[in-house]
């Protein structure tokens, strides 16, 4: 009827919330198949990632979720990444589980998404020094269940645009 309306932003209850609603929707959100949740990392690592996926490129991927302010978010995720180049056979298990099939992963440059409701100008100046291919992505979740995932900064020069999500 031609009246806009402005919509409130809402917030998830916590990280769990915000976790499973992502990976629920992960193709439709970054095009990524779920492989895997809350993967333990074992006693050197001693982690636990929050999500394992593949791309399109079938490259392997690690997300993860940041609800609220947190520091250390980029050296987490680079922790986790040095567990999967580490661990790639327990990664292709995995893998071989969720798809039902062998799918030769592509090792070349796995990818790093962060998500947050927001990043800090260190962590988007910081993964531009480096070599690994990391994301930062920010959400923000409104009333009616309406999601917008937009792409906050890469250290790969990327096409990726954020999508709005319902």
């Amino acid at each position: 009827n031609n009246n806009l309306k402005q919509l409130k932003s809402s917030n998830f209850k916590n990280e769990k919330e915000l976790q499973d609603l992502f990976e629920h929707n992960l193709e439709e959100i970054f095009g990524i198949k779920f492989i895997a949740s809350e993967v333990q990392t074992g006693e050197k690592h001693g982690g636990r990632i929050d999500t394992l996926g593949v791309d399109e490129n079938n490259s392997a991927v690690i997300i993860e979720y940041k609800w609220g302010e947190k520091d250390n978010v980029i050296n987490q995720g680079l922790f986790y990444l040095d567990w999967l180049v580490d661990h790639r056979g327990d990664f292709q298990i995995l893998v071989e589980k969720k798809l039902g099939k062998k799918v030769k992963i592509d090792w070349g440059q796995p990818r790093l998404i962060l998500v947050a409701s927001s990043f800090n100008r260190y962590d988007k100046y910081a993964i531009n020094r480096m070599a690994e291919n990391i994301e930062l992505w920010t959400y923000t979740f409104y009333e009616n269940g309406i999601l917008d995932v937009e792409i906050e900064g890469s250290s790969q020069v990327s096409d990726r645009k954020g999508r709005r999500v319902t």
